[in-house]
């Protein structure tokens, strides 16, 4: 087995303390099953993610499409230089400092766009990083691909996740290339591809809650 599909559900912020996860199967069958985690702070479920696993076979692999790197995503630069603090992205020191992150061109939103990022550290601080974790990691940044607007001014929180998995990175770099689009009654939606060094690996979507700061 191995994991096809994850999707994960936000319906408040984490804090930053301790936390729990409950785990358990939502179907076991021999081709497909179907998984689900919790995490909760206290007894308040905070997150959800649903996964789904297929049988791998890899007798079927004649029937394996070739890998290619879309060309409008390029490769990634050799050396990634700091981001620029933003205004209205809140606290620099979190999260984007644990990633080398190289935004391609900047387009409006509507249009597609690219970007590379990788992970700078350990996802735990003594485990390597498995491929699965490295991808579900980097895979929300397509929800911010091609959202360009002022955060001065308003905010864009992604409650969604919906991460559709080719096959599992065989680099650290990750390609995004996608696009941001809003409708106008304050909803929005992000649909990516990711990359590894040799060819597609995920899709990506993600509801987009647009507000007032």
């Amino acid at each position: 087995m191995r994991l096809t599909r994850i999707t994960i559900d936000r319906f408040r912020a984490a804090p930053v303390g301790v936390l729990r996860v409950e785990t358990r199967v939502l179907r076991a069958g021999r081709r497909i099953q179907s998984v689900e985690a919790n995490l909760l702070d206290d007894e308040t479920t905070v997150a959800r993610a649903t996964a789904l696993r297929i049988r791998r076979e890899l007798a079927l692999g004649v029937l394996a499409t070739k890998d290619s790197i879309d060309p409008l995503l390029g490769q990634p630069p050799i050396e990634i230089p700091p981001r620029p603090k933003k205004e209205g992205f809140g606290n620099p020191d979190g999260f984007s400092n644990a990633v080398d992150m190289a935004d391609g061109e900047e387009t409006e939103s509507g249009l597609p766009t690219s970007l590379w990022t990788r992970l700078r550290c350990r996802f735990m601080e003594d485990e390597d990083t498995e491929p699965i974790v490295q991808l579900a990691t980097l895979a929300d940044f397509a929800s911010g691909t091609g959202n360009h607007m002022d955060f001065t001014r308003y905010s864009s929180v992604n409650p969604d996740l919906s991460i559709h998995i080719l096959r599992e990175p065989r680099s650290e770099g990750i390609g995004i290339r996608g696009m941001s689009q809003r409708a106008n009654d304050g909803i929005g939606q992000s649909i990516a591809t990711l990359h590894d060094l040799e060819g597609p690996v995920a899709t990506v979507s993600a509801t987009l809650l647009l507000d007032d700061r």
